[in-house]
């Protein structure tokens, strides 16, 4: 679980991030791939609606975060996504989510915001996407 302070946060920018998420992912995407070209293997084979699919997991994320049975199945589906991502790989997908996010949004996401995600986002990769329990 996550703070509650996080929690709270999460909930109050995500109807934001929900009015941006294409222009989020549009930007998360370009800077993965420009700061981290070696990533791209990850993305070989992807099907057309890859970013629509993570767009909306990225929104799902805050309906799921304070319900842990409900994380698993959902961590399940994510990593589905990228099969082949390791933990790492995914810090590095999740640093550039919260880059695009600051710069879509730029100053209707303040810090709280983003570290309410940067949060969850943490809680998610290593207490679901790669615990013993995963």
């Amino acid at each position: 679980m996550i703070p509650e302070e996080h929690y709270d946060n999460l909930q109050k920018s995500a109807p934001k991030v929900a009015e941006n998420i294409h222009a989020i992912t549009e930007q998360t995407f370009k800077i993965l791939l420009t700061e981290h070209p070696e990533l791209k293997v990850l993305f070989q084979g992807a099907k057309a609606d890859m970013p629509q699919q993570f767009s909306f997991a990225v929104i799902a994320l805050t309906s799921f975060i304070d319900r842990p049975e409900k994380m698993k199945t959902y961590a399940e589906k994510f990593k589905a996504m990228y099969p082949n991502a390791t933990q790492e790989q995914f810090e590095l997908i999740f640093e550039a989510l919260l880059k695009g996010m600051k710069q879509v949004l730029d100053r209707k996401a303040p810090p709280k915001a983003i570290n309410a995600w940067d949060a969850a986002l943490t809680h998610l990769n290593h207490d679901y996407l790669h615990s013993q329990n995963a």
